[in-house]
């Protein structure tokens, strides 16, 4: 386009078309540095939202890691409970059979 409006010029011997063949010129400069500028900010939105999605899933994978420690850790405390509660059982057993052995040994004495 600016090629014709340059040739027209030289054609028609007007002076005013070379001025418009300049406007013209820097409108399209200015086009183009807007476009990249929007391309780029596009880019640079698309780039952060990668950025916070991979750091997301990162966050998620060690949150689900700390939960199953967790999960492990309730059952080894939750195994450890049971064997003390079996452990007590048998010492009040024990306790008991004492007792008793005691309560006869007396009552042979006495």
């Amino acid at each position: 386009v600016m090629v014709i409006i340059a040739v027209l010029t030289l054609m028609l011997n007007e002076g005013y078309l070379a001025d418009i063949c300049l406007i013209y010129a820097m409108i399209s400069f200015l086009a183009v540095i807007v476009l990249t500028k929007v391309y780029m900010g596009v880019y640079a939105e698309k780039k952060e939202a990668e950025a916070v999605q991979e750091k997301l899933a990162e966050t998620i994978k060690k949150l689900e890691e700390q939960k199953r420690e967790s999960e492990e850790e309730v059952e080894k405390y939750f195994a450890e409970s049971q064997e003390y509660a079996e452990k007590d059982k048998e010492y009040s057993s024990m306790q008991e059979e004492y007792q008793n052995t005691i309560n006869e040994l007396l009552a042979v004495i006495g």
